[in-house]
C-alpha cells in the first residue's frame, strides 16, 4: 500500500482495519496516496477504502483513470469511499488532495 501506515484496528497489520470493515491507507505528505488493491482469489466486492488525512480541500479518487463518485471527509479528516462492483483483477488507484497542516514533524 502507500506509505506504511497502519490503523490502530488493523490486528495483523496488512492493510485492512478489522475494527472498522476498511482498508487504510495514508497519502503524502504532498496529498497524493496511489496504490493497487489486489483481490483474494475469486473476487472482492465493494471495498471500503479510508486514506488518511486530514485534508483541507476536496479529496478526488480515480481508479483505472475513471473517477469515484462518493468521496466523504468523515470528522478525523479520513476520506472515505467505496470501489463499487466487483473487483476481479488488480486495480490501480489514485487519490489526490491537499492536507491540511499536521503538528507532526
Amino acid at each position: 500500500m502507500a506509505d506504511e501506515a497502519y490503523a490502530p484496528g488493523d490486528s495483523d497489520r496488512d492493510g485492512f482495519d478489522e475494527s472498522q470493515g476498511c482498508y487504510f491507507v495514508k497519502a503524502t505528505k504532498s496529498g497524493h496516496c496511489r496504490f493497487t488493491i489486489i483481490p483474494p482469489a475469486g473476487k472482492l466486492v465493494a471495498p471500503v477504502f479510508r486514506v488518511a488525512g486530514p485534508w483541507k480541500d476536496k479529496v478526488r479518487v480515480s481508479a483505472v483513470g475513471l473517477g469515484v463518485q462518493n468521496v466523504t471527509v468523515a470528522a478525523d479528516g479520513s476520506a472515505l469511499f467505496v470501489l463499487p462492483g466487483q473487483i476481479r483483477y488488480p486495480l490501480a488507484v489514485e487519490v489526490t488532495g491537499k492536507l491540511a497542516p499536521s503538528d507532526e514533524p
